[in-house]
């Protein structure tokens, strides 16, 4: 059986690109003259999210949907669910947000920065925003977030080498591999984590 996904009333073409447990569908709309857009197609229907998130969004199993909103000029991280999107805090401090990852507590894990910094990991849990710690890196990237609250990520060095991390929900990242001392005058030796102190 092979079922062909409606698109939206503006006509267009359509991109499946992530499927949950509960078969809601998340795929890429192109409407021709407009910009590309991301809408959940649910229950044998295409459903409008009411925003900007052609980026790329990220669905869970409880049919969330976390995306970064591009309406009001800045990017923002939000969460839509039940046919509404609700902007999530930003840290102190910061202008723009991007969701990197969302689990099925509703949890999201992201970037965060102001104009003329550089982008720092964040997580956004039950209406608190937590700022990860992650010193001594060159930047930080945010890839996935277990259901048990764990953020797996990457630190990358100036001279291209990184490590992988993991931020678990009682203290500060875990590195893989461990920290290995690096030759005098060299900065920190390839592949080595930095002093998380």
């Amino acid at each position: 059986m092979i079922t062909i996904w409606q698109v939206p009333p503006h006509g267009g073409t359509v991109q499946a690109r992530a499927i949950n447990e509960r078969g809601t569908v998340l795929g890429l709309v192109n409407p021709g003259e407009h910009f590309s857009n991301w809408y959940p197609w649910m229950h044998g229907a295409v459903v409008d999210p009411g925003m900007d998130a052609s980026a790329g969004p990220i669905l869970n199993d409880l049919d969330q949907l976390a995306a970064a909103d591009y309406c009001s000029g800045f990017s923002r991280a939000v969460l839509w669910q039940h046919g509404a999107s609700t902007p999530l805090p930003l840290p102190a401090g910061a202008q723009y947000s991007y969701p990197a990852a969302v689990n099925n507590r509703g949890q999201v894990a992201g970037t965060s920065h102001r104009d003329g910094t550089r982008p720092r990991p964040v997580l956004w849990d039950r209406g608190r925003t937590v700022w990860l710690p992650a010193t001594g890196f060159d930047a930080v990237t945010v890839e996935h977030l277990s259901d048990g609250g764990t953020v797996a990520g990457a630190g990358l060095f100036s001279d291209g080498a990184r490590n992988a991390l993991l931020w678990h929900p009682t203290h500060g990242p875990s590195h893989r591999p461990p920290p290995q001392p690096a030759p005098h005058g060299t900065g920190p030796a390839p592949g080595a984590a930095p002093d998380p102190s």
